[in-house]
């Protein structure tokens, strides 16, 4: 077994899965799951991570997630799979610099062991593993960075934290046995597919116009270009809006709707928000169009039909990304017509008639551009007038390995061009030792153009500080006369 690529000063430790469940050695990889690039996050805790503790809960949580011990395979057929029962990494480091926060949010910093693939898996299949781990110690701070890499064909986002905080369960000290609920299934994998379309037919075209990132394919060495490309001569931008900035903007979206609209709430007035900063940002409007991510775990299929949704518990990849009809001109401004917009967008696309279509053609173009070695490019792209929007991960969640909570961050990678993720805000550790959790702050990321993120931030800041004030304004109480 060939050893990963580490530094001379890193160890590696092999885990030694535990043979898989009867029919698990070998599980296909549909359509929707052949997605290659690695799904990377990492957990900082303030102290050590017992090595031997941490190797023990990794087989323990391979009892429960079997498929994360797998390597890529092909069948005679000549169709991917992955096989089980192999090996997975666990990488020890030691850290004497200071890492700060800008090292952290670098896009390859050094705590990361990520798999070494991007959209294109490797000719020798067998000497990578699907999931690798790497504790660094940061020896002046006295912490740990707990990083996991693991290929996208068997997590999402959704999925990543959920098989995380099991584990970190299990390293605090929860019995295998009741975590036995919440192990993953594999409907996503073993299930029979959503049901096939013909191409010609009309309810292909309505799915895939809602779909408009699957119609072109691009070669593995193109699209590692294009995504070097996107990232390149661009800002960062990280945006912290705290629970009162956010009902502030709530309020004001739903202030100029009508009685019988419905509330807009959180989840659609920030990207509607967003939508606005960045057009006015950039000078003149660039956006007119939302790609929005949606999770399709545990949703209903339409009255009829013999296809199921994968279950809330379901291994792999299970979300599909649609696109809005474009906005009108005059209102690519207008915060409440666009969050009422994308609200009825994603209401649309949920329909389990729609959804069910929107995932056929997931289904089908996958494995058409699989065929023929090709890649969807899944993300806007420059002069295409949509703003990606994926405001799905939890943020209730913290995984933190015994510290609490409010006492490590997370960092995920890379932050993506003109498309927009959100999290729960990482704690803040003061110099005196107390912690702030910073309960409710939304911590919203992305890449802009070089040379905007500091206009987005000023406009942000100016912005949200005179909507407050405007606010407080509103609810003084009259003086009596």
């Amino acid at each position: 077994m060939a050893s990963p690529t580490v530094d001379a000063s890193d160890v590696v430790h092999w885990v030694q899965s535990p043979p898989p469940p009867p029919g698990m050695k070998t599980i296909p990889i549909p359509g929707m799951n052949q997605i290659f690039n690695p799904c990377n996050e990492c957990t900082v805790v303030p102290g050590p991570i017992d090595v031997e503790r941490f190797k023990r809960a990794v087989l323990s949580w391979l009892t429960l997630v079997p498929h994360a011990a797998g390597r890529l395979s092909k069948d005679k057929n000549g169709s991917w799979t992955i096989t089980s029962s192999y090996p997975i990494p666990v990488t020890t480091a030691s850290y004497t610099g200071v890492y700060t926060e800008e090292k952290l949010n670098n896009i390859f910093p050094e705590i990361m062991d990520s798999i070494p693939w991007i959209y294109s898996p490797p000719a020798d299949l067998e000497n990578h593993p699907l999931t690798r781990f790497k504790l660094t110690h940061l020896t002046r701070t006295n912490e740990t960075v707990i990083f996991v890499s693991m290929c996208h064909c068997i997590v999402d986002g959704i999925a990543l934290f959920n098989v995380l905080h099991m584990l970190s369960d299990i390293y605090c000290g929860a019995n295998v046995s009741d975590l036995a609920p919440r192990a993953v299934t594999y409907e996503n994998y073993l299930g029979n597919p959503p049901p096939y379309l013909d191409p010609s037919g009309d309810a292909y075209k309505r799915a895939l116009a809602r779909t408009p990132i699957l119609e072109k394919g691009y070669e593995p060495d193109a699209h590692l270009n294009k995504w070097m490309q996107s990232m390149a001569d661009t800002d960062r931008v990280d945006l912290f809006f705290t629970k009162e900035q956010m009902d502030v903007l709530v309020r004001r979206a739903n202030a100029k709707l009508p009685a019988k609209s419905g509330r807009v709430t959180t989840a659609t007035v920030l990207p509607a928000y967003m939508f606005t900063v960045l057009n006015r940002v950039y000078g003149k409007p660039r956006f007119n169009r939302v790609l929005s991510v949606l999770g399709v775990r545990g949703m209903f299929s339409p009255q009829g039909s013999s296809y199921e949704f994968p279950s809330t518990n379901s291994a792999g990849m299970a979300i599909v990304q649609t696109v809005s009809d474009p906005f009108p001109q005059k209102q690519l401004l207008d915060i409440s017509f666009l969050a009422t917009s994308l609200r009825k967008h994603t209401e649309n696309s949920l329909k389990p008639e729609t959804l069910l279509d929107i995932t056929s053609v997931y289904e089908q173009r996958q494995l058409q551009l699989a065929n023929e070695n090709k890649i969807a490019w899944m993300l806007p792209e420059d002069g295409d007038g949509i703003l990606g929007s994926n405001l799905m991960y939890r943020t209730e969640v913290r995984v933190h390995f015994g510290y609490g909570a409010n006492r490590c961050r997370f960092y995920t990678w890379p932050p993506i061009k003109h498309y927009l993720r959100a999290f729960k805000a990482n704690p803040i550790q003061y110099d005196d030792g107390t912690w702030e959790d910073r309960e409710g702050v939304i911590h919203l990321m992305f890449l802009v153009e070089k040379g905007y993120g500091n206009k987005v931030y000023d406009l942000v800041r100016d912005e949200l500080r005179h909507f407050t004030a405007q606010d407080g304004e509103s609810k003084r109480p009259l003086a009596k006369l």
